[in-house]
């Protein structure tokens, strides 16, 4: 419970930036979109025990591109336009990313997934995506992070790290 109280201090931290006034629909969504990805992660946990990696991912694709290309026309308007006119560098990072990069990615994922507890793997796989984001976000767009967003940051890592090896050690204890 020490891990997850510092955690979201650190998003409290994170969200009193001022550079977030008036975001707060979006930094919802953020966590909103967040725990429902954990959700998801909950209950494909017991479908990669059953089912070939690469092919659960094969399966998410299939029935999850076309709703995510519905609700995109519905709350867009303009998908199929931006579709139509999308340029062939554009098309060939989407190919990558597509039928590459994350088949590729969450297919190691689901791997891992299928082999250890949910608890060990999500914060372990989870934890470069804020540096990574960040790094990029400073070298790649030259943004100045506030002192707010290196607080926050690692309040958050140093809460995640805490749940991971106060669970490790409960879980040891009980053996």
């Amino acid at each position: 419970m020490v891990g997850i109280g510092i955690a979201f201090i650190g998003v409290y931290v994170l969200t009193g930036s001022p550079s977030l006034d008036g975001k707060f629909i979006g930094i919802g969504l953020t966590i909103l979109g967040s725990a429902i990805w954990a959700l998801g992660q909950v209950i494909v946990k017991p479908l990669s025990k059953e089912i070939n990696p690469l092919a659960l991912v094969a399966w998410l694709a299939l029935f999850s591109g076309p709703i995510l290309i519905f609700i995109s026309a519905i709350l867009d308007g303009n998908t199929i336009g931006y579709l139509s006119n999308a340029k062939f560098d554009h098309w060939v990072i989407a190919i990558y990313i597509g039928f590459i990069m994350q088949p590729i990615t969450y297919g190691c994922f689901y791997y891992v997934l299928k082999n250890n507890p949910l608890y060990k793997v999500l914060p372990i796989v989870t934890m470069g995506i804020p540096p990574t984001g960040l790094l990029a976000a400073i070298f790649l767009l030259g943004e100045n992070p506030t002192q707010e967003l290196y607080t926050g940051g690692a309040l958050i890592i140093v809460g995640v790290i805490l749940i991971v090896f106060t669970k490790n050690k409960n879980n040891e204890v009980k053996k």
